[in-house]
């Protein structure tokens, strides 16, 4: 224990010893330590040292064990100032460290935010660059399908006219414009069915807003020659659309979601003791292209059937081949669905309002309800929706 630097007396090392058994053994208790040997001159001395501390608590007779080091031994005090230092150091680097880290988590998070707003910034531009380009495809086919119309307008009149179509006819679906042939829908498990083609849409529509006269209900919607005529749609909006998605929120099957770039078609059978049909939805943030379409009686009596290529074991010949073909494609024409168009496709501000209307059966049939969500490439749309009928 001694050396150059430390070198203390006889009595200093008694005190040393009785300091370190008050510390972890607490005041000295002639019943419970044992009895020291009549010749063991060293242990009595440490025994009567321990005994003068008396009742010293712990915390003083550490004090006092580092005070009786530092005076034994001159180097104690600049140790423990240079270990004090050394520690300072250390504890400063690693917060040097942790601030750097900090300052570094901090300037990627707004790179990455500068980064998403440049992101979001482009997507707009495309859809801007987008809506324009598509909004001069609704005007050349308003105007030539109006062309009398837009005559008797002045410049003036007719661009004004161009723009409220535009608004609540989305410049997405120019599939209103005639089409003569119409692919069939397939159905999945739930009901519902993903169009790949447009179905027909030779019939165009006149709506009806909220504020309108109700007589226009009676309007009939165009048609090819031939056709059975079908009445007009009554369409009107609601402005209670949180009230009304709270409210189909606990019907699992009246909330559906259409996934970014897909197309959802609803069928709903029309009911043998109805006459009129009706439907409300609305979306959750953004808005969703709305058709609506029936199918006629002809193609949906029974189930719906597939024409499916036969097998052709290799030993027939090509011609047997060729006729098998040939028969299953004339039997897959003639179950394409006969199918008319009801409301045209066109995007509506669905997050906004409830988009509400009413169709008069025109005969027993399936009514089709097309939600398209093909234009939008980021994001899928919550349709919360309810059908129902009026004898």
């Amino acid at each position: 224990m001694n050396g150059k630097a430390f070198n203390p007396t006889y009595e200093e090392n008694l005190l040393f010893a009785a300091l370190q058994k008050q510390i972890f053994l607490g005041p000295y208790n002639p019943k419970v330590c044992p009895e020291v040997g009549f010749f063991d001159v060293l242990g009595n001395d440490r025994r009567k040292k321990w005994a003068e501390l008396g009742s010293t608590v712990k915390e003083d007779a550490m004090e006092d064990f580092v005070k009786l080091l530092n005076s034994c031994c001159s180097l104690f005090s600049p140790y423990v100032t240079s270990h004090k230092i050394e520690k300072e150091e250390h504890e400063r680097r690693l917060r040097e460290e942790e601030e750097c880290l900090k300052l570094e988590k901090q300037e990627r998070r707004q790179q990455e935010a500068a980064q998403r707003w440049e992101e979001e910034k482009r997507r707009q531009e495309a859809d801007r660059l987008l809506s324009n380009q598509q909004k001069q495809q609704v005007t050349v086919a308003l105007n030539a399908q109006t062309p009398v119309r837009f005559q008797l307008k002045s410049s003036e009149q007719q661009q004004l006219l161009i723009q409220q179509e535009f608004i609540q006819q989305a410049p997405h679906t120019h599939q209103f414009k005639q089409q003569d042939t119409a692919e069939a829908p397939s159905l999945d498990s739930n009901g519902m069915a993903s169009f790949t083609n447009p179905i027909s849409q030779s019939e165009s529509s006149q709506r009806k807003t909220s504020g309108a006269n109700p007589e226009q209900c009676h309007l009939f919607i165009e048609s090819k020659p031939g056709d059975v005529p079908i009445l007009a749609p009554s369409i009107w909006t609601m402005p209670q659309v949180n009230e009304f998605k709270e409210k189909m929120q606990h019907d699992a099957e009246s909330v559906i979601t259409v996934g970014r770039g897909e197309v959802l078609t609803v069928h709903i059978p029309t009911h043998d003791d109805g006459s009129t049909f009706f439907w409300e939805f609305a979306t959750d943030d953004y808005d969703i292209a709305f058709g609506l379409y029936f199918e006629w009686p002809n193609t949906v009596n029974g189930v719906r059937t597939e024409a499916f290529l036969e097998s052709v074991s290799e030993n027939q010949e090509g011609g047997q081949a060729e006729e098998v073909n040939r028969k299953s494609e004339t039997k897959s024409r003639n179950v394409v669905p006969r199918v008319s168009e009801v409301v045209p496709l066109f995007r509506q501000d669905s997050h906004e309002n409830v988009y509400a209307g009413s169709h008069r059966y025109p005969s027993q049939g399936v009514y089709l309800l097309r939600f398209d969500n093909s234009y939008s490439l980021w994001r899928s749309k919550v349709v919360y929706y309810r059908v129902y009928y009026t004898s």
